[in-house]
């Protein structure tokens, strides 16, 4: 699984880089099939827009998006966000067989 962390509008700094690699290690769980996840830092006016996107085999991508006005914040509702997505996809592949 690959995990690429972006920033536009932001100086992207180890320590965030780490705590969003930590955040989305996680998400592995929920399905073997997930191909990558990308994590996209924005700065717009006084919040930060947080993308987190999860490239999945037989499914189209699963977005999660979060505005925040702390980054960590913002990252962690995101992740979150598309935790309970693959968590439902899951429970509905499960449950039709």
């Amino acid at each position: 699984m690959q995990i690429i962390v972006t920033g536009r509008h932001v100086a992207l700094t180890e320590p965030i880089e780490q705590y969003a690699i930590k955040r989305c290690d996680h998400l592995e769980k929920y399905r073997d099939h997930v191909q990558s996840i990308e994590i996209v830092l924005d700065k717009v006016n006084l919040d930060f827009e947080v993308e987190a996107r999860v490239e999945v085999i037989h499914h189209s991508m699963i977005i999660g998006k979060s505005s925040q006005e702390d980054l960590y914040a913002g990252i962690d509702q995101a992740v979150d966000r598309v935790a309970r997505q693959l968590h439902d996809w899951k429970e509905k592949t499960q449950s039709h067989k």
